[in-house]
């Protein structure tokens, strides 16, 4: 039920609580369902996304990615963290090229587990943005609320922008 509202999410974050949202640029994608025909897809990906040793790329196929990036605030730091997102992080990635959307979503039994989704229209417009200073900044000040100072782990999925057909 919750897919059916936001066909972007990932089907872990059904029953989060989204807390930061702002009007897409275009309409949302749909992530491909799973199916026992996607999970090779599903490997390669996952294959091609894993560890930090291929430099700043997280995802190497064709068209538009989408990262989760699981988050956990300091101690007291949730509300801080939500306000940079809106005041910080949010006005600066949306103006970059390729920007698709970006949401903040705060996870279901407690105040401290986040969750970021952004997506841009390729993985070479993504690595762009990461290169420039005002990604240095914006996110510096994101990082400042973490738990340990680093994000969770970081999924990179590419978008499947025609609708599949339901079976």
């Amino acid at each position: 039920m919750c897919r059916d509202a936001n066909p972007h999410l990932p089907p872990a974050l059904c029953h989060n609580t989204r807390v930061g949202s702002h009007p897409m640029k275009k309409e949302p994608a749909v992530i491909l369902k799973w199916k026992y025909a996607a999970i090779p897809l599903l490997v390669a990906v996952m294959f091609a996304c894993s560890g930090d040793s291929g430099g700043p790329r997280r995802f190497d196929g064709p068209g538009p990615v989408v990262l989760n990036v699981d988050i956990t605030a300091a101690s007291g730091q949730g509300a801080a963290l939500e306000k940079t997102f809106h005041e910080v992080f949010y006005p600066a990635i949306s103006s970059q090229a390729g920007f698709k959307f970006a949401h903040l979503f705060k996870k279901q039994g407690g105040d401290s587990g986040y969750v970021l989704t952004l997506a841009f229209e390729s993985e070479d417009l993504r690595v762009l943005w990461v290169a420039k200073d005002l990604h240095q900044e914006a996110w510096g000040k994101m990082v400042e609320h973490f738990s340990g100072g680093e994000p969770g782990s970081i999924e990179a999925l590419g978008i499947v922008d025609a609708p599949m057909s339901a079976e």
